[in-house]
């Protein structure tokens, strides 16, 4: 409805149990409704992390509305410096304190005119309030080589710098969602480049597979290929991985 810019939880027999709102006054939005990602920290508190477009980007939210925790630091207001897409509790962490995400930065790499966005994967430690990066997906993928459709279409991001002059990169990655798959172990999703990429802490990047960069796997047609994807998620009891298609980037689509 107007007015509603927040997050509501439906239960398994569709009806809306839960919601907490945001005003765009709130939070910084730059167009983009406030909210952006929810998960339930299975504690059996019923309570939930947030990320939203704003200052205080991260939050934990308790079951009945008051805010029980906040992350800003001026990490998250610099250019390119914004969390985004994903905030998901790292089931394998001790007390459950962890919550993945992932966070821009803008670099400048040879072989490109313009500057690229990219994106690291991040852990937010609630216990300590404390951001520390895990790997930075730029340092992996060849900003020349790697690249899909969509890394080359005409959506760019704009920021300003510390200086106060606007950036604009182009979205080479896109990075859009995380989940630990075990501990120590990362599956990361690449809309951009069309591209999952298991992570591990110990050895970094264990593999990649994609339908338009290096992959280390072979689809069997063209019809397997997947593009574009959202929502990239394990099944622990099956070993099985599920994603939404967007298919922006299909020839067909």
């Amino acid at each position: 409805e107007a007015g509603f810019h927040g997050f509501v939880a439906v239960d398994a027999g569709g009806g809306g149990g839960w919601y907490h709102n945001y005003t765009g006054a709130e939070f910084r939005s730059d167009g983009d409704v406030p909210a952006h990602a929810y998960d339930q920290v299975p504690d059996g508190s019923f309570s939930a992390v947030l990320l939203t477009q704003g200052t205080e980007q991260l939050q934990q939210v308790a079951a009945d509305g008051p805010l029980m925790l906040a992350h800003a630091g001026p990490e998250l207001t610099t250019c390119g410096g914004a969390l985004t897409h994903e905030a998901v509790v790292n089931t394998y962490s001790d007390d459950l304190s962890d919550v993945l995400t992932l966070q821009d930065h803008i670099v400048w790499l040879e072989g490109r005119d313009q500057p690229q966005l990219a994106q690291s994967l991040v852990r937010w430690d609630r216990s300590a309030d404390r951001l520390t990066t895990m790997f930075n997906l730029s340092d992996h993928f060849d900003v020349v080589k790697d690249r899909g459709a969509m890394s080359d279409d005409d959506w760019t991001f704009q920021c300003k710098d510390l200086d106060g002059d606007t950036v604009t990169a182009e979205d080479w990655l896109h990075t859009n969602s995380v989940v630990a798959t075990a501990k120590g172990e990362y599956l990361v999703s690449l809309r951009s480049l069309s591209a999952l990429v298991a992570i591990s802490e110990v050895g970094g990047v264990r593999w990649t597979l994609s339908s338009e960069v290096r992959s280390d796997f072979a689809f069997v047609n063209d019809g397997q290929k997947f593009y574009n994807q959202h929502h990239a998620t394990y099944r622990a009891e099956t070993g099985h991985i599920m994603l939404v298609d967007n298919g922006a980037s299909r020839g067909s689509a």
